[in-house]
């Protein structure tokens, strides 16, 4: 065996900070890998799920207005918007769908309200920046989350708000049993240091967290 080859088969590098890590967490149907410099837990690309087996799991969400649980979830993030930020603005709802729910809510709030997904609305409104940016679970399906935030925090102009709704990790001790790590079209999981990371790599300002899933930033 070269020993060599065989080391630099499991280097992967971190999706969000670049930094190689060679650390696996045991156990579990998938590989997944830990970065000791940002704390992304990240599943490498060879366990993605196709496009076309993403967009058939996303179909099955029954994520509708009739559903009271999901329109209980969304005005519970609309709530967050209004506590920190102007009742009127441009948001854009970053991964909104195949039926913009959240989108309807804000409209119906007194929003100026744009959907955007990459699986169902391809195409961004034609706004530079938006005041509010929401990404409600969606931040654990991006496969590139350094590529996605860049994205992200070019639409967002100095004082504007994003929030973002994903289960926060507490570590690597209960990952594998954690039932939104078996979800097969999730495969990015952040902690409270990992978003913190990312407020200081892409120049934004902590104001929120529940410290479970629930987080508010705003723009430098």
């Amino acid at each position: 065996m070269n020993t060599v080859l065989d080391k630099e088969k499991y280097l992967r590098r971190c999706p969000l900070c670049g930094r190689r890590t060679t650390h696996q967490i045991p156990g579990g149907k998938r590989n997944f890998r830990h970065c000791a410099n940002c704390d992304l837990i990240f599943v490498p690309p060879a366990y993605h799920p196709t496009p076309e087996a993403e967009i058939r799991r996303y179909r099955q969400h029954q994520n509708s207005p009739y559903n009271p649980g999901y329109v209980q979830m969304l005005s519970a993030v609309l709530k967050l918007i209004q506590r920190f930020g102007r009742i009127e603005g441009s948001l854009l709802d970053y991964g909104c769908g195949p039926e913009p729910v959240f989108v309807s809510m804000c409209k119906e709030a007194g929003y100026e309200a744009y959907g955007y997904d990459p699986c169902f609305h391809k195409k961004l409104p034609s706004r530079a920046q938006f005041s509010i940016i929401s990404a409600i679970e969606v931040f654990e399906h991006f496969r590139t989350p350094a590529t996605e935030i860049q994205r992200l925090r070019a639409l967002i102009p100095p004082g504007g708000l994003l929030v973002i709704r994903t289960l926060l990790h507490s570590g690597e001790g209960d990952f594998i049993p954690w039932w939104y790590a078996a979800d097969n079209t999730h495969i990015a999981f952040y902690s409270r240091h990992t978003f913190l990371w990312i407020a200081e790599r892409y120049q934004l300002t902590l104001l929120f967290s529940d410290g479970e899933k629930l987080l508010l930033f705003t723009a430098v």
